[in-house]
């Protein structure tokens, strides 16, 4: 374990010469982000070293790929979602939407809705009008959509001559012996 010295007259800031990111007691007891998956909050924490890479200078202007973001734990499968359901708790802002593709594509421009874009001091914290209500709307909306794309996923499975759709144990036992 490594010991870090901390500063004697102000030891409740961060070590110097560290990047850091700033968030408020309001903001990470929010509905907002206590409503994110866990592919949400690993998405919102690699933009947020993103903006540490970039000195905090550069929010509003944070290009994170989908391979940043795969390298960072998040499933290929997840990333769109995850990106769609921050942007729709209004933790982001997507300035610049990305498009995929091979040798023409490029990825979204991301904002941090909590702390000031590039040249400003205000920053929207739009997150706070996030509501229960509306969290409850978001999760709905995606289970449908996660039943569409498992529908879609499994392949219609034809019958077969004396097969039935619920077969039962004895008709299962029957189907295994045919097969031997």
């Amino acid at each position: 374990m490594m010991v870090r010295k901390c500063d004697k007259k102000k030891p409740n800031r961060p070590p110097e010469g560290h990047p850091f990111v700033w968030q408020t007691a309001d903001l990470l007891t929010s509905i907002a982000y206590q409503a994110m998956s866990i592919n949400a909050r690993r998405v919102i924490d690699r933009i947020q070293i993103e903006h540490m890479d970039h000195a905090g200078l550069e929010n509003g202007k944070l290009i994170v790929t989908h391979d940043d973001f795969k390298k960072f734990g998040v499933s290929r499968d997840f990333v769109g979602d995850a990106v769609d359901e921050l942007a729709y708790l209004k933790l982001i802002k997507i300035n610049i939407r990305g498009r995929a593709g091979e040798g023409t594509g490029y990825a979204n421009c991301f904002e941090l809705t909590w702390l000031p874009p590039k040249g400003s001091y205000l920053c929207d914290d739009i997150w706070q009008g996030v509501t229960r209500k509306r969290v409850r709307a978001w999760k709905q909306s995606e289970r449908k959509k996660a039943r569409l794309r498992r529908v879609k996923r499994t392949p219609e499975r034809k019958l077969k001559p004396g097969e039935n759709y619920f077969p039962t144990p004895q008709s299962r036992n029957i189907h295994s012996a045919n097969k031997e």
